[in-house]
């Protein structure tokens, strides 16, 4: 067994960055949305722009992200075809970069219109984002292991 600072092992693991990658832009993301919330409650505009760099920040890290889940499915599964929870793990990456973006885009237009308050559409999708990103979590700690599908 390794020793847990042995940063050949850790560093070097077949896909161990993926698993480091992922938690950042979560963490961000969900971030935001506590800063969105606070600045709505005491209408505060640095928490307003607190909460639209973050999600910028989770935007872009998500690409990393994603690149290093599909660079961990190539050396785990060999190329082969995504089947059963990997590919729904797969899908639900690219939903969430997706509808990550397209936060981004509306909360940069609404900045632009000096819009404080977020639109209806922004907080709908946020809402899908949250469960995508969720169920998408679940599916890859069931396939790293970490996560059980049958007690």
């Amino acid at each position: 067994m390794a020793h847990v600072f042995d940063l050949k092992t850790v560093l070097l693991a077949k896909h161990a960055q993926h698993i480091v990658m992922i938690h950042f832009p979560i963490a961000l993301f969900f971030v935001s949305g506590v800063f969105d919330m606070m600045a709505h409650r005491n209408k505060n505009d640095s928490l307003r722009s607190a909460g639209y760099y973050n999600l910028v920040a989770a935007s872009i890290s998500s690409v990393m992200a994603v690149a290093t889940g599909v660079l961990a499915w190539q050396i785990m599964y060999g190329g082969r075809s995504p089947k059963g929870i990997i590919l729904f793990h797969l899908i639900g990456a690219a939903t969430a970069l997706i509808l990550l973006w397209t936060l981004v885009f509306i909360r940069h237009r609404q900045r632009e219109q000096l819009r404080p308050d977020l639109s209806r559409t922004y907080i709908v999708l946020a809402v899908i984002t949250c469960i995508v990103i969720i169920t998408t979590a679940h599916l890859g700690g069931v396939l790293s292991g970490v996560v059980s599908l049958v007690e």
